[in-house]
């Protein structure tokens, strides 16, 4: 008896093989874009490219491509499923998804869900393979690593199947840049942030590094720079970014003539000009902190679990439209920027729910917890566990300005409390280990 699971594996290659080859003169269809990233590599050493698909038309069903390399310039080494193809299908990986590797490239064919539960909807930068290189030319140039129809045989070609039918994507090639070292680093630090495991709300900061590298005489001035971070859109919400650092300090305080964020579902890009005039540069002798990603959890996908969990920070090149390249501009000229990426730690931490203003914790909303605050600061009063419940405008700061604010709130009309407020809710900063007043 022919096992199951290779019936359906035949079954599955069969059809990636047919849709291939019927594929091969059909007119492409620019609703998909199939990708794949540039990246400089240090001679002699390995970079890895992912294959990126954006789609703006029908839903996916499954897909295929082939992907040649020059082979005195690269060797491929291990060809890895990407974010997209292990979560596919509700989650799990794809029914089918077969590697075949050549001296010169390889192919990929995927079928989501052999019974038709589950589709690739419409979006943009999905990560269907991630491929590693080592570069064997041995000098500075660039190759290119493009998207081919002459591996396998029959040919494997590049399609996405929608609705049964096969469309031909609009696709684009990568350029890898061999260089003899790289003369800046960017860094994304490693960072720690917290969710209440009750509704999955949180919040983190990641901060983003700058350092030249191998200096032998002085630092050399630079006068701006581009960045490109992605992250899993299944977890983290970019809310902000923000300039830190040497960059913060440029214009006296004011910052650079140009800062341009741009949040993404799946990441964020900074471009950065620090004067149009060429007044101002900027030297990274050491490390220094340049920007700050502020990001919010996405809280239906945490809601329930108290484990925790950790996700990739990666840099990439394939963000945006056009796509923003990772570079450092000295005297006029881009240049290449060794990356390193880092990782979000993100911990459960049970919140007690709270009342923002209740300083004196009587539960009630009035007057009186303002005098209260007063007293505690100024008059050696009596403390209580839940603190941030004095913190009226919540920003981890309890001054004299908290208690101004709760009595101009009362007496004549001013700004509430922060939230939670005035209810009771949940704060995953704050200081509140006890708080009676809410179930």
């Amino acid at each position: 008896m022919i096992d199951p699971c290779i019936l359906r594996g035949a079954l599955a290659a069969a059809l990636i093989g047919l849709l291939g080859t019927s594929a091969a003169s059909a007119q492409v269809n620019d609703l998909y874009q199939l990708r794949i990233e540039s990246a400089s590599v240090p001679l002699g050493g390995t970079v890895a490219l992912s294959v990126t698909l954006d789609s703006a038309g029908g839903n996916i069903e499954g897909w295929s491509f082939g992907v040649c390399h020059d082979q005195t310039r690269l060797t491929g080494t291990t060809i890895a499923p990407g974010s997209t193809t292990l979560t596919v299908k509700n989650g799990s990986p794809a029914d089918f998804a077969m590697v075949n590797e050549y001296a010169t490239g390889w192919t990929a064919g995927v079928v989501i869900c052999l019974t038709g539960c589950a589709v690739l909807p419409p979006g943009m930068g999905y990560e269907l393979y991630v491929a590693n290189y080592q570069e064997i030319g041995g000098d500075p140039n660039f190759t290119d690593v493009c998207f081919c129809d002459s591996l396998g045989s029959p040919p494997v070609y590049s399609i996405v199947v929608v609705g049964a039918q096969s469309m031909t994507p609009e696709t684009h090639c990568g350029t890898v840049e061999s260089v003899d070292s790289f003369p800046y680093r960017f860094r994304a630090a490693d960072a720690i942030g917290t969710y209440s495991p009750l509704d999955g709300v949180g919040s983190v900061v990641a901060d983003l590094f700058v350092r030249e590298n191998d200096l032998v005489a002085a630092a050399q001035n630079t006068e701006a720079f581009a960045m490109g971070v992605s992250h899993d859109p299944t977890l983290l919400i970019p809310t902000g970014v923000t300039t830190t650092g040497p960059v913060a300090s440029l214009g006296g305080g004011s910052g650079p003539d140009f800062f341009g964020p741009n949040l993404m579902a799946s990441g964020v890009t900074v471009g950065v000009v620090y004067s149009f005039l060429s007044t101002q540069t900027v030297q990274f002798a050491n490390e220094s902190a340049v920007a700050r990603i502020h990001y919010d959890t996405v809280a239906s996908n945490l809601a329930g679990n108290d484990i925790g969990t950790t996700t990739p920070l990666q840099w990439s090149d394939l963000l945006g439209a056009p796509p923003v390249r990772n570079v450092m501009v000295v005297s006029g000229t881009s240049l290449g920027v060794e990356l390193v990426g880092g990782s979000i730690e993100l911990i459960a931490t049970v919140a007690t729910p709270f009342k923002r203003g209740d300083c004196n914790g009587d539960s009630a909303l009035n007057l009186a917890d303002g005098i209260w605050l007063l007293n505690y600061l100024f008059l050696n009063g009596p403390s209580r566990e839940c603190i941030s419940a004095c913190d009226t405008d919540d920003n981890d700061d309890l001054g004299i300005l908290d208690a101004v604010l709760l009595i101009q709130h009362w007496i004549i009309g001013g700004p509430p409390p922060a939230a939670p407020y005035p209810g009771c809710g949940i704060d995953t900063n704050a200081i509140c280990p006890v708080y009676p007043g809410c179930p």
